[in-house]
């Protein structure tokens, strides 16, 4: 089916009653949304982005009530993380509801969920009434899209409408975090976003703190999978490779996500200049927005490489730098 944008929220209600496919925008990417009761739509999911089985979904929910149809508790912790960050881009992995179908969950007894900010996203979900599976609108493994063409351009031909809400606000997917299942009050990051880890520390009371992973712990975080753990993960199909400034230098075609404004090639005896320079932002919050739109932009070029400059490494970059290492190499 040929998909279409709309801004009727109507149109895409029905779709999704009807078990198809729509693209909406969240404040983090767009998402390829379905309607979580439905196997055979989450199925749809998998098919369409080719994601293995095992690559659990995130559940997206509008309410409380509704979040409770799809977790079986909702420990302290999780519900004091609930009222400083929701609705936002902070997912939480709790104990799955027995209802819910282990085909979203990877067959594990947990379940990633959160609730959108989006304005629209949050329409769908109040005028469907279920909640929905809403993983990036992309192919797997592909780099996610944070504008409305661009999902049309991964999955047009499998989507019956995508909602139009414009330049998605963060630009990065969201912040995922386990509640201990052994320790309740304590809680770590399986997924770095916008909101970090001070924020979650400075939110909560100090009786509740981020776990210090021993052995024991590292193997158990290690078996909780998670949207967006691969590996390779959010990558362009020209090889990508992240370096520093002085290393950039030396390279002599491609194109460069750098840092602010390009070396004045006048100073450096080198071919820097035969290198395209696409000048990112230096501040990490509006380089989170424009990384995967320009990514994508370089990779539709075709160069041979495509060169980013090593961001600061630093707890505000954290997420930035998680999303690097997985869409390219270190040089």
């Amino acid at each position: 089916m040929a998909s279409q944008k709309t801004k009727v929220i109507a149109d895409v209600v029905q779709a999704l009653q009807a078990g198809l496919l729509v693209g909406l925008p969240t404040e983090t990417v767009y998402g390829l949304a379905a309607d979580a009761t439905a196997e055979a739509a989450v199925l749809k999911v998998f098919a369409a982005k080719g994601r293995p089985a095992d690559h659990p979904l995130i559940v997206h929910v509008g309410s409380v009530s509704m979040l409770q149809t799809v977790v079986a508790e909702i420990p302290p912790l999780a519900q004091c993380l609930i009222d400083h960050f929701w609705p936002g881009p902070l997912t939480l992995v709790l104990p799955k509801h027995p209802t819910l179908s282990p085909l979203i969950t990877g067959h594990q007894a947990y379940v990633a969920v959160r609730m959108p900010r989006h304005p629209l996203f949050q329409a769908v979900l109040s005028q469907l009434g279920k909640p929905l599976v809403a993983p990036s609108a992309n192919r797997f493994e592909s780099i996610s899209p944070t504008d409305s063409d661009a999902v049309l351009l991964e999955l047009g031909d499998q989507l019956a409408w995508v909602l139009e809400g414009g330049r998605c606000e963060i630009g990065l997917e969201s912040t995922i975090v386990q509640i201990d299942p052994v320790n309740s009050h304590q809680w770590r990051i399986l997924r770095p976003g916008s909101i970090t880890a001070t924020q979650i520390s400075n939110a909560v009371p100090p009786v509740y703190q981020q776990a210090v992973d021993t052995q024991d712990t590292r193997n158990l975080k290690n078996t909780v999978k998670v949207s967006g753990n691969k590996i390779k993960h959010y990558a362009p199909q020209t090889p990508a490779f992240y370096l520093t400034r002085e290393a950039l230098l030396g390279k002599t075609s491609g194109i460069c996500l750098g840092l602010g404004s390009a070396p004045h090639p006048l100073n450096h005896l080198n071919n820097f200049n035969h290198v395209r320079w696409v000048a990112m932002p230096e501040d990490p919050v509006c380089y989170a927005r424009d990384f995967y739109a320009a990514l994508r932009a370089a990779d539709q070029q075709h160069p041979e490489t495509i060169w980013i400059e090593s961001p600061p490494r630093t707890e505000p970059w954290e997420a930035i730098w998680d999303r690097l290492r997985r869409a390219a190499q270190a040089v």
